[in-house]
C-alpha cells in the first residue's frame, strides 16, 4: 500500500522511528503530518541526525505547509532566530505535478491556530528561513 497518511506527535521521540525507517517504509505513506520537536538541541537525536532525517524526508516527500507551536521561546542559533518546534506537513512527491512554490504566504496562515491559546501565535515569516520567502 502506498495510501497511508502518518500523523505523529511523540514529544521528541519522531527523530528516532524516522531514524530507523527505511525510504521504502516511508513510501507507503502519500503524507506525513508531524510535529518536530527541539530542533534546536541534541536531545532524542544529533542536530545532525536531525538534518539527514529531514533530507531523507525530503527526497520523496515536499514540504506543503509549516506552522510553529507557540509553547516554547524562540532561540537564537548562529545569528538566525529559529523555533524549536513546529508542526510540518508532507506529501509524497509523486502526488503532486509540479513541485515548486506556487505561493508565499506569510506564516501562520488563517487555518493555523495557536496551540496555547493564551499566548500570542509564531509568526514563522520573522524566523530563518522563511523571512528570505
Amino acid at each position: 500500500r502506498n495510501d497511508l497518511c502518518l500523523k505523529m506527535d511523540v514529544e521528541g521521540y519522531e527523530w528516532l522511528s524516522l531514524l530507523f525507517s527505511s525510504d521504502e517504509c516511508l513510501l507507503h505513506f502519500n503524507q506525513i503530518i508531524i510535529e518536530l520537536h527541539w530542533l534546536n538541541s541534541d536531545l532524542n537525536a544529533t542536530i545532525a541526525q536531525k538534518i539527514d532525517i529531514l533530507r531523507k524526508i525530503n527526497k520523496n516527500f515536499i514540504l506543503v505547509h509549516i506552522h510553529g507551536t507557540n509553547c516554547r521561546e524562540s532561540l537564537i542559533v548562529d545569528g538566525f532566530k529559529i523555533h524549536p518546534v513546529v508542526e510540518a506537513t508532507f506529501v509524497r512527491n509523486d502526488l503532486l505535478s509540479e513541485h515548486k512554490i506556487i505561493s508565499k504566504p506569510k506564516l501562520p496562515i488563517s487555518l493555523d491556530l495557536p496551540c496555547d491559546s493564551c499566548l500570542h501565535d509564531i509568526k514563522l515569516s520573522e524566523f530563518y528561513p522563511y523571512n528570505n520567502i
